[in-house]
Parts: C-alpha cells; sequence; structure tokens
C-alpha cells in the first residue's frame, strides 16, 4: 500500500480557500489602485495576526514579529542565538537510504567543522559555486545566511537544531494553516563514492507535541534526479524552498516543533558537504513551489505529482512559471540513470503549459501569468515510471527534484526532493486520510469539531481498511457522528 505525501483533490478541507481580492480582475487604468488596496489590506492583515495577545474575545490586540515562534530564523542577529549547534564525525550511514537523524550514524566528532553565521559568500576556495561573484548568491536575504559545516571535510559533520512552539503570527492568512518554510542550498563535493559513503545535506522537521514527522529530505552528492550544477569541483543547487504545511489537526497553534539541518563529507575523509540555511519561518519572502507524489509505484505505472506553487514576494509579480523536468533514477543494472517520460499535465484556465511528446523524457514549462501577491494555485503531471527501473534498494528511489519556479521581478527558487520507491509484484493503492477541525486556534473551555475524511485513489479498491482516530490528550470527546459513504460503515 501506498500513501501520497500530501493533500490530495479528495480532501475537504481548505482545498478551495482563497481571499476574493486575490483574484480580482484587473482592468486598464485600474490595476495600480487594486494592487494598492491589496498591498494595504496585507499589511493591516499581517500586522494584525503576528503577536497575538487575546483570541477571539473582541478586536484583537497584534504586534509584529518577524519571525514568529522561531527564534532568529532568519539569522539576521549575526550568530546562532535561539539554536543549538552540535558538530558530528561522519563514520557512513547505517542504514541507506535514511528516512529519520539515527539512520545516519553520527559519531562524535574528532575534527570539529566550522559552522558558522556570513554575510558574504566564502572566499576560499576563489573557483567554488559560492565564492564573491560565483552562482551562488549569499545570503539569501537580508543580511545573513546561516553556513553549516563549512567545507567539511576529513568525515566533518554538524548541524544545528531548535525547538519552538507555534503562534498565531505563524498562521498564513491565506489559507489559515500553520506554516514553517525556509531556503536551504548545498555545496558539496563528488567523491564518486557508493551513495551510503557521499558528501550529503539532511533536513527533518518534526511535531513533538503529536510525536510525528512532519517533514524530511536527504540530497548526497551525484543523486539522481536533483539538479547539480558543478563548478570549481563543487556540486550545487540554487537556493530551495521548503514550505511544511500539512494542516489543521498535524500542525497547529500551541505545538512544539523541533528544526533540524545537517551537513556532512563523506565517509572515506576526503570530500567536504556544507548546507546554507535562511529564512526559517512562517512568511517566506519569495516565490514557492512544491510538488507531492505518491510513495510507492512500479515500473511502467504512470505516477501522478501535483505542483503547488504561490507568490510571496510581497509585490505583484509578472511572467510566473513553473518548469518540471523528468524525474530519474537508477536502472535494474545499476549502470546509468533513466527519465520518467511524460504523460500528460492538467493545469488550470488561463495557464499555457509545453511539454515533450507523450512518452518521452524532458521538461513540462506552464506559464500561470501574473500573480498578485499571496496568490497561489496547483496543476498536475503525470509522468511513466521507467519500465527499466531498479526495484531493488538502495537504488529504487525516483528521484523529482528537478522543477522550480521563476517570474519576472522575483528570483527563482527550487522545490524540494520528492521521492517514490519503485517495487514489484505489489499490488497497489492509494489512501489518503485528512483530518481538520477547521481552526488554528481555540480557546480553553470550548468545543471543536474534528472531520475525518478517508479516499481511495484507486487504481484498485481495498477491503476491510480501517481507520482508527485516537483521543488527544487534554482534550474530552463529547458528542460524535459517523456517516459512511461509498461502502464504508462506522
Amino acid at each position: 500500500m501506498s500513501a501520497r505525501q500530501s493533500s490530495d483533490a479528495n480532501f475537504s478541507c481548505d482545498s478551495a480557500r482563497s481571499y476574493p481580492w486575490s483574484f480580482a480582475v484587473y482592468q486598464e487604468g485600474k490595476v495600480l489602485k487594486t494592487i494598492d488596496n491589496w498591498m494595504a489590506l496585507r499589511t493591516v492583515v499581517l500586522r494584525c495576526l503576528r503577536g497575538v495577545f487575546a483570541l477571539f474575545v473582541g478586536a484583537l490586540c497584534f504586534a509584529s514579529t518577524a519571525q514568529a515562534g522561531v527564534v532568529n530564523g532568519n539569522f539576521e542577529s549575526g550568530d546562532f542565538t535561539g539554536w543549538t549547534v552540535t558538530n558530528y564525525r561522519n563514520n557512513g550511514i547505517a542504514t541507506f537510504p535514511p528516512t529519520q537523524k539515527s539512520h545516519l550514524n553520527l559519531q562524535p566528532p574528532v575534527t570539529a567543522p566550522v559552522t558558522q553565521v556570513v554575510s558574504t559568500a566564502s572566499g576560499t576556495p576563489a573557483s567554488a559555486p559560492d565564492a564573491p561573484g560565483q552562482a551562488l548568491a549569499i545570503p539569501f536575504q537580508g543580511s545573513y545566511s546561516a553556513r553549516i559545516n563549512a567545507r567539511g571535510n576529513n568525515n566533518r559533520a554538524s548541524g544545528i537544531q531548535q525547538s519552538a512552539q507555534m503562534l498565531l503570527a505563524d498562521v498564513d492568512p491565506v489559507d489559515g494553516k500553520v506554516h514553517l518554510r525556509m531556503a536551504v542550498a548545498p555545496v558539496i563535493q563528488d567523491g564518486g563514492h557508493s551513495p551510503e559513503q557521499q558528501a550529503y545535506f539532511y533536513v527533518e522537521v518534526r511535531n513533538v507535541t503529536k510525536g510525528t514527522r512532519l517533514f524530511y529530505t536527504f540530497n548526497f552528492a551525484a543523486q539522481p534526479g536533483v539538479p547539480w550544477q558543478t563548478l570549481g569541483g563543487y556540486q550545487y543547487t540554487g537556493w530551495q524552498a521548503i514550505d511544511v504545511a500539512p494542516g489543521n489537526g498535524l500542525l497547529d497553534v500551541g505545538d512544539t516543533v523541533e528544526v533540524e539541518v545537517i551537513a556532512a563529507g563523506c565517509s572515506q575523509g576526503g570530500h567536504s558537504g556544507e548546507v546554507y540555511v535562511d529564512s526559517i519561518g512562517p512568511f517566506f519572502a519569495g516565490l514557492l513551489v512544491t510538488a507531492t507524489g505518491p510513495t510507492t509505484a512500479q515500473p511502467s505505472d504512470n505516477v501522478t505529482y501535483t505542483y503547488t506553487y504561490s507568490n510571496n514576494s510581497g509585490v505583484m509579480v509578472f511572467n510566473s512559471i513553473v518548469s518540471a523536468q523528468s524525474p530519474q533514477v537508477r536502472n535494474a543494472a545499476n549502470t546509468a540513470t533513466v527519465d520518467a517520460v511524460f504523460q500528460s499535465v492538467t493545469a488550470p484556465a488561463g495557464a499555457t503549459c509545453t511539454t515533450p511528446a507523450v512518452g518521452s523524457a524532458g521538461t513540462v514549462t506552464c506559464d500561470f501569468g501574473s500573480l498578485v501577491d499571496h496568490q497561489s494555485g496547483t496543476f498536475e503531471i503525470v509522468w511513466g515510471v521507467p519500465a527499466g527501473a531498479s526495484t531493488s534498494s538502495p537504488t529504487n528511489s525516483l528521484n523529482h527534484g528537478t522543477y522550480s519556479m521563476s517570474a519576472t521581478g522575483a528570483s527563482t527558487v527550487l522545490g524540494p526532493l520528492v521521492q517514490t520507491r519503485v517495487v514489484s509484484g505489489a499490488t497497489l493503492t492509494d489512501l489518503v486520510v485528512g483530518v481538520s477541525d477547521g481552526a488554528s486556534a481555540t480557546a480553553v473551555g470550548s468545543s471543536s469539531t474534528y472531520t475525518v475524511v478517508v479516499s481511495n485513489n484507486g487504481p484498485v479498491p481495498v477491503i476491510g481498511s480501517t481507520l482508527t482516530q485516537p483521543t488527544v490528550a487534554g482534550l474530552t470527546v463529547g458528542n460524535w457522528t459517523c456517516s459512511g459513504t461509498g461502502g464504508g460503515s462506522c
């Protein structure tokens, strides 16, 4: 069985929520006034939503705070105030591919790496992509970025970690969800080693209150499906934008969230691995694009990826384009990387998409035109898994990390890596469950109604599937109802 990594069209909560002014029709001669009204309103809303002192009692009083629950998430203090820095030694990954921190098998350090907050690009060596005047712009925003495990060869590894309670200021007023956003940019060396020995970076976000993991990503040197570029002996990507917002019921105001970012040089000792981090908080000043897909598939299956794009730059942007290149996987003999092939694209009205021929690998490019601040949308692309894809671990991961969003007047950003495990001889289906109470915060003593929606997206029926919804500590269960449809019963 498999489950999609994020929400699906069958979810009943927050799927079509928007503010009418964000979709206004702009007529010639009235554009500037409309935008001014929007910007003024947005400014009032954001100021009003940051720093709440009372909930649901008359007019709320708020004070602005840039990073809300996360302390010093943009590193503008010029140091690691609010963060815990831990140094490690990379002796080799114990469980590959890793899906949690313990799999990394990190050990106490022998030689301490350099983890620092920087205001300019590194100068050594001058040919590196993060050197002054080279391809990677440092810092990402503001005056500082964090640099984790700077030039971390000799088995060096390092990480930063922070636990923060989510506040009402972490709620995005556009969708009513708690968001945790960030930007990361790796600079690592390809040692030509086996995957578990390569330099890497790892990001994990955990909900400590609910005991769940909300997000993780793991990228290693020369990994297929990642848009690595090479300069001065280093591999790097542009800034990758991450947006963690699983929805109400999964991440709520009052929950404690733990963020951890780790970078490591190769376990053989001769190659470095570092990652830059910036803008960790609820509001990301720029473009955002994310993708979701099935966790499991078989060779020759068609898999659907849902892409979510948004403009959070603070201004209207033009020529908004999302580009997605074929996902990649190693072949069964592990002698080559093979591409998924394009099948179809479903885009919203008004968008124009260019695609490869059906059954061919390549890049899908969709132009969404002008987007006002905080406007967002979704579209889908169906890719075909290569018939010769590997089905044996650790080479059976269909990796989709080469997709990005660009626009006139805003910096291009990449989306985080999406991975689908390719298996053989299995009967797969796609079950989706969503839980929501429709609110990000509520008053003590009040009642809440949770709606649980279960969907089977196919391709085959499921018999005897059972859903268990445990109670939440601190809540008293009152009245409840259950309505089964489509063959379901309670």
